[in-house]
């Protein structure tokens, strides 16, 4: 993959993450820390401290699973399964790290909230992510199709077969 495409991917990466640490955030604060606190409004504007430490620390543990397991060194033209897959084992894994790393000793209403929360953390992180993941590829086959990114070819020979291999590529060249 080249690096213009493997930046838009990281790009799109750290916007999946950022997106779901505050979706998730907002999710904690309404259903746990709101109960916990008696539910009064003054709630709200008691400041957070962990928030600014974490909103760093999720895109870049996102990113570095999502490094280790080659997300960015595959191909555009891969199987839309294993798009799927590897997005789905890559999210548990980041889910699974910060969730135990970051929030597993938080006071909690009740323990059924612990699996809960995982499960709405790990959900929200794989559409969010797979969808932004087959935004980026269904963009790229576009401009793929339509020969805006050149596929350079080297034909080895001369002759006969040779000219008949370079007109065939150039009469279905768009």
């Amino acid at each position: 993959m080249n690096k213009k495409r493997v930046i838009f991917y990281i790009i799109f990466d750290v916007v999946a993450a950022l997106l779901v640490w505050l979706l998730f955030y907002l999710y904690r604060r309404i259903t746990n820390d709101f109960v916990l606190a008696g539910g009064g409004l003054e709630y709200y504007f008691v400041p957070n401290y962990d928030l600014l430490l974490s909103i760093i620390s999720f895109p870049i543990v996102a990113l570095l699973v999502h490094y280790l397991t080659g997300v960015y060194n595959t191909k555009v033209r891969h199987s839309r399964l294993v798009e799927v897959f590897s997005t789905l084992v890559g999210t548990f894994f980041i889910s699974l790290i910060i969730y135990f790393g970051m929030l597993i000793d938080d006071v909690v209403v009740s323990y059924t909230f612990y699996y809960r929360s995982f499960l709405i953390l790990w959900g929200l992180f794989f559409v969010t992510t797979y969808i932004f993941r087959v935004l980026q590829t269904m963009f790229v086959l576009s401009r793929l199709r339509r020969g805006l990114i050149p596929n350079n070819v080297l034909i080895i020979g001369t002759g006969d077969s040779a000219q008949k291999v370079t007109e065939i590529i150039k009469s279905n060249a768009p």
